[in-house]
């Protein structure tokens, strides 16, 4: 493993999970992840080049965020869209777009 590739999974912990969280989110409430759908830890880590506890910790935030559920011993899902959640799923949705910007604008993008 190079140096580069060591640096990110020892340092900067809190870019990688606002990474994480950043790429995971609009996945999420673009539907691109199926309500339901399962989200494995280490297919994500293996996916973005990261190690498992910044996504672990991206995970927590969404479940906070109520997008996500985790059952204990059963896994992390996607959260299920009920019809009395739209309105806050739109809020989110223009929350992910104003992070998107911002996390895109600072990178050039």
């Amino acid at each position: 493993m190079d140096g580069s590739r060591r640096g990110r999974y020892s340092t900067g912990r809190p870019l990688l999970v606002n990474e994480v969280y950043g790429r995971l989110l609009p996945k999420l409430v673009r539907l691109e992840i199926a309500p339901g759908e399962p989200l494995n830890e280490k297919r994500i880590a293996e996916e973005f080049e990261v190690g498992r506890q910044p996504v672990r910790s991206a995970l927590n935030r969404l479940e906070t965020d109520g997008l996500v559920t985790v059952y204990p011993r059963r896994g992390t899902f996607a959260t299920e869209v009920r019809l009395e959640d739209l309105g806050a799923i739109t809020e989110v949705r223009l929350e992910a777009r104003r992070h998107g910007r911002a996390v895109g604008g600072a990178a050039g993008v």
